[in-house]
């Protein structure tokens, strides 16, 4: 275990209105047909038109609310368009659909193209009445395969913090990543179609943010797993740069991908399409059904391309060079990213344990066991399969950011974290995702429930410290206030989120061996 600096925790004081207790459901879509407020349909315009959402008691609201047009028919594969205006007052009490996506552990199957949406979580304080409260873009995780904005109930965190906040919906799969010759001589690049979104999403926020409520110069964009690879890219974007004033990267990465080999494997597809014939190609994708997309075999793309002015460079280089919006970042990662699922059963026997050590590392396998022989073969297995990847690849980014730009590190170590699978005699900790439900209430993309179970009483008051440090970030950029130092090479101190509460922890690196890891190159950073 690493060495714990004691810590207090003191919040930077928020706006009164903002701390009264959550009254919603506990799923988005139960907003839907819960009743309303008496009397109450607050209203927003925005630049489109007028927008009528749900009277929450301390926050209200809005979903559904259009930032680009559809992107179907002659816009399928086309950079994101303006979202056209309407007449009289648009409904926006139902939260935003999912984008096109098979069946999977985020919700279920989905077909619709139309979705390029967001919903806002808008607070009742005077700042918002006075359009300077912050605001939070958040963007959703699922491998940019699946997912969608409308997991994340934002009810809490806005109404605790004062802060606005936004979740937004993009393209997912083959109709946001699929690279093509024909699409890359139309356009100059291709494969960046959910990338694009983003932006558009983000130049749309820029534009309504006081509309909303929200101050345009203090913006935070955040997001997890594959939400948190969009943060770093976005950073690393010209085109985005201006767009946000910090940023926050959960299970993160720094990623894109080479256009050549991108466009190999799209032309394949389009074959197999039966969408071959170069001089009709685009035409006969454009008409091909959104199903008949969904259950080709291929593994869908869920990266962007490298190329043209929204992603010149490698996100890589971009951070090493420091050629990034230089924005204050917190970030971090949860203790066991991968315990669940490390490539053999779980709760592993130490013979399969050794036998999967010697498969995945043949030369380093005795070095790899004697790194984390204080451990029980499970465990164990949860940290060889966390610490390369999700884990030491926080801590190797955190470092490079932290040359560059302010950088606040964290650690999600609730070990007892709701799980979405019982699996007898094993515990899955505090593994990949599991910190979104001391942050939002996180379910399926269909209201359905994600986790096993809620919050016990003392996850509650830990999910309301992790709300009140994150609030401070969002309303100051460096959540000094509640006594989290800056993180440096140097000094390479990461504030861990475990019961009872919040502590600073001083040996992060060397807890997860990411220096072995480091040493032998082996820590992934895509």
């Amino acid at each position: 275990m690493g060495v714990l600096l004691t810590a207090t925790f003191v919040a930077t004081a928020l706006p009164a209105a903002a701390t009264a207790t959550p009254t919603a459901p506990r799923s988005i879509s139960a907003y839907v047909n819960s009743a309303p407020v008496p009397g109450s349909a607050p209203t927003l315009r925005t630049e489109q038109g007028v927008l009528r959402g749900r009277d929450l008691g301390a926050s209200d609201f809005f979903g559904t609310v259009p930032y680009a047009a559809p992107p179907t028919g002659p816009l399928r594969w086309k950079s994101p368009r303006s979202a056209a205006p309407w007449q009289g007052v648009r409904q926006a009490t139902a939260p935003s659909p999912a984008c096109a996506q098979t069946a999977n552990s985020n919700g279920p199957r989905s077909e619709r193209e139309d979705c390029l949406y967001m919903d806002v979580w808008r607070p009742k304080t005077a700042a918002v009445r006075a359009g300077r409260a912050p605001v939070l873009f958040w963007i959703f995780g699922g491998g940019g395969i699946n997912g969608a904005g409308s997991q994340y109930d934002a009810q809490a965190l806005a109404q605790e913090t004062g802060s606005i906040v936004v979740t937004v919906n993009h393209r997912l799969g083959w109709l946001g990543f699929l690279a093509l010759p024909a699409l890359t001589r139309e356009a100059g690049v291709s494969g960046q179609y959910g990338f694009l979104d983003q932006i558009a999403g983000l130049r749309w926020l820029k534009r309504n943010a006081r509309a909303l409520g929200g101050d345009p110069h203090r913006v935070t964009v955040g997001g997890q797993s594959a939400g948190g690879r969009a943060v770093c890219r976005l950073m690393a974007s010209p085109q985005a740069k201006g767009l946000f004033q910090q940023a926050i990267i959960q299970s993160g990465a720094c990623n894109a991908e080479q256009l050549a080999p991108r466009e190999t494997a799209g032309t394949a597809f389009a074959t197999k399409l039966g969408c071959a014939d170069t001089t009709d190609q685009l035409a006969c994708l454009r008409r091909t059904g959104v199903g008949t997309m969904l259950d080709r075999p291929e593994p869908p793309p869920g990266t962007p391309t490298i190329g043209g002015n929204a992603l010149p460079m490698d996100p890589r280089l971009a951070i090493e060079t420091g050629r990034i919006s230089r924005v204050p970042v917190l970030i971090g990662n949860t203790s066991d990213e991968n315990r669940p699922y490390p490539g053999i059963s779980q709760p592993a026997s130490p013979q399969a344990y050794r036998d999967w050590v010697h498969r995945s590392y043949p030369s380093l396998a005795n070095e790899v066991l004697r790194q984390y022989d204080d451990m029980a073969p499970p465990d164990a297995a949860g940290a060889v399969a966390s610490d390369p990847d999700r884990v030491c690849r926080a801590w190797k980014i955190e470092n490079t950011l932290a040359r560059h730009t302010p950088v606040y590190a964290y650690e999600f170590a609730d070990t007892t974290a709701p799980s979405e699978v019982a699996t007898p005699g094993f515990s899955w900790g505090a593994y990949h995702t599991t910190e979104l439900e001391y942050l939002f209430s996180f379910t399926r993309w269909d209201g359905s429930p994600k986790f096993l179970t809620g919050l016990n009483r003392e996850q509650q008051r830990l999910a309301r410290e992790m709300r009140a440090r994150w609030g401070t970030f969002l309303h100051t950029g460096a959540p000094r206030g509640s006594r989290w130092p800056g993180y440096h090479e140097d000094r390479q101190v990461t504030m861990q989120f475990q019961l009872p509460g919040a502590r600073l922890d001083g040996d992060f690196a060397d807890s997860h061996r990411c220096r072995f890891w480091d040493e032998h190159g082996l820590i992934r950073l895509a």
